[in-house]
């Protein structure tokens, strides 16, 4: 249930991370463009931590939303 919803704040980076890669490949100054990089890896790098802890809080069975979906469920 964690990775399901962890795919929502991963996407949102994503396209974030993309967006200032593209607008600093617009620019011709040098400086701003290493600075749009760096940038835009950052944001893949936020992108991905949470599809891993979206991935391991649902492997280690910790996620608090499969609990309580369980628990109303009667399971």
């Amino acid at each position: 249930m964690c990775l399901l919803f962890s795919f929502i704040p991963a996407t949102i980076f994503t396209t974030i991370g993309y967006f200032v890669l593209l607008t600093a490949g617009i620019q011709n100054n040098q400086g701003i463009n290493l600075f749009g990089l760096i940038l835009a890896i950052a944001f893949f790098v936020i992108a991905f931590v949470f599809i891993t802890c979206g991935l391991y809080m649902t492997v280690t069975k910790k996620c608090p939303m499969g609990k309580f979906f369980k628990s109303k469920m009667g399971q």
